[in-house]
């Protein structure tokens, strides 16, 4: 699955996530090399902002995201303004993989790589290769060791190139979503045609209720009231 794919599977999660759910996608958003295209096409900005608006507690998720995607799109423009030369552009990258390997012929090899199968992304693509180089020392030493090769190593997906214990964060998140859209999914479709209660917030009556003692046990019971319709919540 390309940047692209991701950013919408991800930006559709969002929809109908709710606050931890979102907390989880943002974190995976963190792991997707961006690039102004997938910015511009999927407006990914607008749908965190929204998220930022209907969850104020993830402001700090949002906010270091957008910071991270301005940089981005402020590169972009800079580029139009004042653009390289191909081949200074070419020795960047090279020099950029040569400090991530230590290794300046391997580096060459790689960037040759890039420049023939990434040429729409080779800009996006040279930055991951760096990130992931340079946080994953496995993938650096199978680099090195001529496990992968270069040509092997540009055709690899973000997700194969990140570390063993960062794909189980993440395999982890993705069972916790799935998890909570089952959760979701049975809640909506098992909830009852009329409630006891008329939601505060949207008037629907599709609410559930269910009362737990969370006080001392000579205390009555607090009862919790949530609405189907539109996920609103209260409690007295």
């Amino acid at each position: 699955m390309d940047s692209l794919e991701q950013v919408k599977d991800y930006q559709q999660r969002l929809k109908a996530s709710d606050e931890d759910s979102s907390r989880n996608i943002l974190n995976l958003l963190k792991e997707v090399p961006m690039s102004f295209d997938v910015l511009k096409e999927t407006k990914i900005a607008k749908t965190i902002k929204r998220i930022e608006k209907k969850y104020p507690s993830l402001k700090f998720f949002v906010r270091a995201l957008i910071d991270k995607w301005r940089s981005i799109v402020k590169a972009k423009k800079k580029n139009e303004e004042r653009p390289l030369h191909l081949e200074d552009s070419r020795n960047k990258v090279v020099q950029i993989l040569t400090e991530a390997l230590g290794d300046k012929d391997l580096a060459g090899k790689i960037e040759e790589e890039i420049h023939k199968c990434e040429k729409n992304t080779y800009a996006s693509k040279a930055r991951s290769l760096k990130f992931n180089l340079t946080k994953n020392f496995e993938l650096k030493n199978s680099v090195l060791n001529g496990d992968i090769t270069p040509e092997a190593l540009v055709k690899m997906n973000p997700r194969e190139m990140v570390s063993e214990e960062r794909k189980e964060e993440i395999r982890k998140i993705e069972k916790d979503l799935t998890e909570s859209r089952r959760s979701d999914w049975h809640l909506v479709n098992n909830a009852p045609k009329g409630g006891m209660f008329k939601c505060k917030k949207c008037g629907s009556d599709k609410t559930m209720m269910q009362q737990m003692q969370t006080r001392s046990a000579d205390e009555p019971m607090t009862t919790f009231v949530k609405c189907v319709n539109c996920d609103f919540s209260w409690k007295f």
